[in-house]
């Protein structure tokens, strides 16, 4: 009789392999589907990430593309209380883990979600209308026209006297403060004209600044990315309604999946009907 023992390279392999499979799996999980979806709206660490994540699924991106994105919005530690029980979520550039009780990171049984799984269900999500509340729903494509404009007036404004000849479409937004020449960016960037105009500028600027770096008073900007969302909102959008609406408890921005329309949804939150599902902010571990 003989024995075969892996050596350290490959038992690496057998485990990253085992854990590859585990993190492809599908949707079925110990876990309530309630307390995983809850965790990708009410999870993230990141301000208005359903907005943002709304809008790359709206741009109609790959859905490579988007689970490439998502790890960049969902980070840290989360937890919430389903039917009086704690579960906490855990996200990294992986994946997410969740598992019950107040830490996931570390936990040798957490449920793994691969990032590609994560953004498939909430497509899904997207599509029965249960991802974003009405007003937040609203607020996308003004929301991420004014993130596009935070970040080209921060480069704007950071420019070397030899970079200053560049953006003459941005003369015209020019006011007295941030808050004033950002809202009219974000106003002007709704102008299929003039961010067309704009567009060809920051091409023109990031050409550029790939030969000479001294355009720009700070390295730590990014003219490719600012190029490459100003081409994104010229990207044709689709539209998703959305059934929620804000309850009394503000605790879930969920009502129960099985409301057949967006009237069924709104008279529960008249009725002043929540779910048990209670979000909250975790510490790392």
């Amino acid at each position: 009789m003989s024995f075969f023992l892996p050596t350290e390279n490959e038992q690496i392999q057998l485990v990253d392999n085992f854990e590859a499979e585990s993190a492809q799996a599908p949707f079925a999980f110990s876990v309530p589907q309630e307390v995983v979806d809850e965790f990708l709206r009410s999870g993230s660490n990141t301000t208005d990430h359903r907005m943002k994540v709304t809008a790359d699924f709206a741009k109609q991106l790959s859905p490579e593309t988007i689970a490439q994105r998502l790890p960049r919005i969902y980070h840290g530690g989360f937890g919430l209380m389903y039917m009086g029980k704690p579960y906490s979520a855990w996200y990294d550039e992986r994946g997410i883990r969740i598992a019950s009780g107040k830490s996931a990171r570390d936990v040798p049984n957490a449920q793994r979600i691969a990032w590609a799984d994560a953004a498939r269900r909430i497509g899904e999500l997207l599509e029965s209308g249960e991802f974003l509340g009405m007003m937040e729903l609203a607020q996308t494509p003004v929301h991420e026209r004014s993130m596009a404009a935070q970040g080209l007036w921060y480069m704007y404004h950071d420019m070397a006297e030899k970079g200053k000849g560049y953006f003459p479409a941005m003369k015209s937004i020019r006011g007295s403060s941030f808050p004033e020449e950002t809202a009219r960016l974000t106003e002007q960037l709704a102008n299929p004209e003039f961010l067309s105009r704009l567009t060809a500028e920051a091409a023109q600027f990031a050409e550029d600044a790939r030969e000479n770096r001294n355009l720009l008073r700070f390295p730590f900007h990014n003219p490719e990315a600012v190029l490459n969302t100003l081409k994104e909102l010229a990207f044709p959008r689709r539209g998703y309604d959305s059934l929620l609406v804000p309850n009394r408890t503000a605790s879930s921005r969920r009502m129960k999946s099985t409301i057949p329309s967006a009237a069924a949804a709104i008279c529960r939150a008249a009725n002043g009907a929540s779910t048990s599902i209670s979000p909250k902010r975790l510490h790392a571990r």
